[in-house]
């Protein structure tokens, strides 16, 4: 149970990841406001 636990927790995080990046590209970054470059 408890690997399927951090697999479920993994998977989130990659998510949320994933929809923060999404959200910060959708118009401009923090980062490209303050004049850097994202790192791809």
């Amino acid at each position: 149970m408890l690997r399927q636990t951090h697999a479920v927790d993994a998977v989130t995080a990659v998510l949320t990841t994933i929809k923060n990046y999404a959200t910060n590209h959708n118009g401009q970054s923090e980062a490209e406001r303050a004049g850097l470059k994202p790192i791809v």
